[in-house]
């Protein structure tokens, strides 16, 4: 944290904050924003508060009179709630939603975090807007915000898709009225899959709808696989559940994809600035954030990465740490640190007995202090664990016991390791001739792989798969 970011200070009261919503109970709001709080030195509350349309304007006088400074808005009250305003922001108004509630002298001011949120997130993914096609599925406030940001940044074509066409249509000339760069259009569904109309053309897809939203995880705006195909990107704004049928059906057809995690973080980040006039969140910050956010999600603090040397565990747990934003802890190159030795030196002057030791040791330091504390924030750990460290009943009893934790079995085939560790002398247990260290692989792979099985909550095989491929399995087989 920088020292622009450390703006704890006694004199400023306390920070109360909430979000209102029809549903709210999936919110991971009140996560992300005790993290900010936290980091930035900031006593706050944040609250959800279920409020159904017809008592909106209640809510807010009430909440206005309880002296709640902010409020974040969601589905399906982004655009109802303008008229209970006292002012919007230019930008909020063109898009003609809000998201951000600020308070003013005589009200609350609202704003739309939600299209600088997604552009944020986009950009962080790597997709470049200006001169892309885009169909955005749904019609409200979410969809707004997207359809305006979209064009306004310069896409080539930006379609509006809806359940209820006139929706898609007065969406479509109200954002081309209001800021659109890029000519706005609705299309039907049969008009978008239209074999003749078809040009060759890859969209990137932004799914706007509640529809997938836990706990109707199997629900889809869209089942035609003919929509998926024509498809480069594929972005819904759902988080709950990580990874919605919509974006399962786009990744089976070799889509990439992105959940909604993302752009929560980025617009929570700026509702959370314009709270905090002065505060400016660090990447550390935003990272520390996003580390909660895919706990809370997936359901797990940490994930232990077995399997024999040689089967990638240390690059994949890389790969694996950026996709969720987590720490790498791999568990040899600690002992060597701590020890101020390398393994072979350990083996060499202690034993293989005595390395075991330190291994035990280091694992049940994780378990206790990364997955089992209930402070904010903790956990976010990826640990690349020794080939040999599931031996032991010990550990495998503490890597079972660490409730937050699963297990993932790299399973690789013998002919694989013997390549990859032909020229490799490093390792106590593989000395000898090329002929011997083949052989002494094959047996220990033998004798470890029932190990491996008997501890792993889920195994995904390796070979001919990059560390990212590796990576995004994992991630698949614990949703």
């Amino acid at each position: 944290m920088g020292p622009e970011t450390e703006k704890k200070n006694t004199e400023r009261e306390a920070l109360t904050l909430g979000i209102i919503g029809d549903p709210i109970g999936h919110t991971l709001s009140p996560l992300m924003h005790g993290i900010f709080g936290e980091r930035t030195g900031t006593e706050l509350t944040y609250t959800p508060y279920h409020v159904r349309s017809a008592g909106l304007e209640e809510a807010i006088r009430g909440a206005r009179a309880l002296g709640i400074r902010g409020m974040n808005v969601t589905v399906p009250h982004k655009s109802a709630v303008i008229p209970y305003l006292s002012s919007v922001d230019p930008a909020a108004e063109r898009i003609g939603a809000v998201n951000t509630l600020v308070t003013e002298e005589n009200g609350y001011r609202g704003y739309n975090t939600d299209a600088s949120g997604l552009k944020r997130a986009l950009e962080a993914a790597g997709t470049v807007l200006a001169g892309a096609h885009v169909v955005i599925l749904g019609a409200g406030g979410a969809a707004r915000a997207a359809v305006c940001m979209c064009a306004s940044e310069g896409a080539a074509e930006v379609l509006i898709i809806n359940r209820t066409a006139d929706k898609a249509k007065q969406l479509a000339a109200e954002v081309n009225a209001a800021c659109a760069v890029t000519s706005v259009s609705a299309a039907a569904m049969e008009e978008f899959l239209d074999a003749d109309r078809q040009n060759g053309v890859k969209y990137l897809a932004i799914q706007c709808t509640s529809v997938g939203l836990a706990p109707h995880d199997d629900a889809s705006p869209v089942t035609d696989p003919a929509f998926f195909e024509r498809l480069c990107f594929a972005v819904d704004l759902i988080y709950r559940p990580y990874r919605t049928a919509f974006l399962k059906r786009a990744s089976a057809a070799g889509v990439p994809v992105l959940n909604g995690l993302s752009m929560l973080l980025y617009q929570g980040a700026d509702a959370y600035e314009l709270w905090n006039p002065g505060i400016r969140l660090t990447d550390e910050d935003l990272d520390a954030a996003m580390r909660a956010l895919n706990c809370a999600v997936l359901g797990v603090r940490g994930i232990f990465l077995t399997g024999f040397m040689g089967c990638g565990k240390s690059t994949v747990a890389h790969a694996l740490a950026k996709r969720l934003s987590w720490e790498v802890i791999d568990t040899d190159l600690l002992i060597e640190r701590e020890a101020g030795r390398s393994i072979p030196e350990i083996f060499a002057e202690e034993g293989e007995q005595a390395f075991r030791d330190r291994e035990s040791m280091v694992l049940a330091r994780i378990v206790r202090e990364r997955l089992r504390g209930d402070r904010i924030g903790t956990g976010g750990v990826v640990v690349s664990c020794g080939g040999g460290l599931p031996l032991r009943e010990d550990n495998r009893q503490a890597m079972a016991c660490a409730e937050t934790g699963r297990t993932v079995w790299l399973r690789v085939k013998p002919e694989t390791v013997a390549e990859r560790l032909a020229g490799d002398t490093s390792r106590p247990l593989l000395a000898g001739s090329a002929e011997e260290k083949t052989a002494r692989i094959t047996s220990l792979m033998a004798e470890r792989g029932p190990v491996y099985a008997s501890c792993a909550d889920l195994t995904v095989d390796t070979d001919g798969r990059t560390p990212e491929e590796i990576a995004e399995a994992v991630v698949e087989g614990l949703i």
